[in-house]
């Protein structure tokens, strides 16, 4: 399937076309790390930290003894892909509430107050979702505000919409506005 993207950078129109392999294409082979020669890896396979030079393995689901069904994207790779679709796909909420018709988007919020220990309820309209889609993921981060700590405390699926509960787990309230960030 192929998907095409318009991004508008400083009054640049820059336009990509999407689709399977669109950021694997001619990258490496996902293989065994090696230091100095010797096969080597993280504990258990799990890296903490990737840097920009990192390599993430994606699998490109192709049928076995097709070449390549493993290879690595960047970080770089991915970051692009992510902020490509954030600015791409924006809304202001109003009252704890927001549409937004696309797999991923970037919300700002209503001048936030929640209280220490209190939650913050967001529903989130797209008609991608069903009660039985997997939930999105999301995040929550400071614009405008400087106080409290945010955190996800929950998100429930219904027929059009998600119900994302956030806790404030900070030492002051919030004070402004923030930025809800989600992917399907």
């Amino acid at each position: 399937m192929l998907k095409k993207n318009k991004w508008l950078f400083g009054g640049l129109v820059v336009v990509g076309l999407c689709g399977a392999g669109w950021l694997t294409n001619g990258l490496p082979l996902v293989v065994a790390s090696t230091f100095n020669g010797t096969p080597a890896a993280p504990p258990q396979g799990v890296y903490t930290q990737v840097g920009s030079r990192g390599l993430i393995p994606v699998d490109t689901q192709l049928p076995g003894g097709v070449a390549p069904q493993t290879v690595a994207a960047g970080a770089f790779q991915v970051g692009a892909e992510a902020f490509g679709e954030m600015i791409g796909n924006t809304t202001t909420s109003t009252a704890g509430a927001a549409t937004l018709n696309t797999t991923g988007g970037y919300v700002t919020t209503e001048a936030l107050t929640t209280a220490v220990g209190a939650t913050y309820s967001f529903v989130l309209t797209n008609s991608q979702f069903t009660a039985t889609s997997p939930q999105p993921f999301v995040g929550l981060y400071n614009k405008s505000n400087t106080g409290g700590a945010i955190g996800v405390t929950s998100v429930t699926m219904g027929s059009g919409t998600a119900t994302i509960v956030f806790t404030n787990n900070g030492t002051t309230a919030l004070n402004g506005t923030c930025i809800l960030v989600f992917h399907i």
